[in-house]
């Protein structure tokens, strides 16, 4: 019966699950006007939510991103081959899975009691889920700062959600063999979650160095490897101090 319950617990396995799907997002239809340029209205959009975002008001925010990418229909096909308006389209569709991400980590796996956690967990899938659908949305729009952000955030999301199910609490009826044993199996969950979040700052690192992006979030990725993969860091010319 433990085994059957910590197995469940470690649901983490959902994130390989995660990993696939199309982009998440409902389409406003009002607000950009044909009449006036497009890719202008859509910079204007998207700035107005980065103020939103910055500000906490996240409805407000969403639906500016939303707004952008409803605008991509109104682009003509020579606009849509440009950098620029990838590059909007990206950081839209990004700023949509910031959201997912930030309700995502407000959820705390912070309870011993079982049914508890059980509840925690499928509520954070859930999120985790549409915000990995709006990353690998990014990808389709080939934006080289955006994509690197992607990846980065990926592996963020693995690395937090490993920090957290390090943090669950045996449950309350176990003795104290069986939490040994608990421990045990949420700790190699855990490592399993630790691998992927390599995987994914590895292809950051690799592809912000192949276009020279220096962001934050590339920064982020290389400082993960440095700290919890120096080797792997060292192979991919990141200088990492004795």
């Amino acid at each position: 019966m433990l085994r059957v319950k910590i197995g469940t617990l470690g649901v983490m396995v959902m994130l390989g699950v995660m990993w696939s799907g199309s982009v998440y997002a409902e389409e406003r239809t009002d607000c950009v006007s044909e009449s006036l340029p497009v890719l202008e209205q859509l910079e204007e959009h998207l700035e107005g939510g980065r103020q939103d975002f910055a500000s906490g008001s996240m409805k407000e925010a969403v639906s500016a991103f939303k707004c952008v990418l409803s605008g991509k229909e109104l682009l003509t096909s020579q606009e849509l081959k440009g950098r620029e308006a990838r590059a909007v389209l990206a950081e839209a569709t990004f700023m949509l899975a910031e959201v997912k991400f930030q309700e995502m980590a407000a959820i705390k796996l912070d309870s011993v009691d079982e049914k508890k956690v059980q509840a925690q967990l499928k509520a954070k899938k859930a999120k985790g889920v549409a915000t990995i659908k709006l990353l690998n949305g990014v990808f389709g729009y080939k934006s080289d700062v955006w994509s690197v952000a992607s990846y980065s955030q990926i592996g963020h999301m693995y690395e937090i959600f490993a920090q957290e199910l390090r943090q669950v609490g045996c449950p309350e009826r176990l003795n104290v063999n069986q939490c040994e044993i608990f421990l045990g199996l949420t700790e190699e969950a855990a490592g399993d979650i630790d691998i992927k979040a390599g995987e994914l700052y590895v292809k950051a690192v690799k592809l912000s160095k192949k276009r020279k992006v220096t962001t934050v979030y590339a920064r982020r990725a290389s400082e993960y490897l440095v700290s919890f993969q120096p080797e792997r860091a060292r192979e991919l010319g990141i200088v990492v101090k004795d």
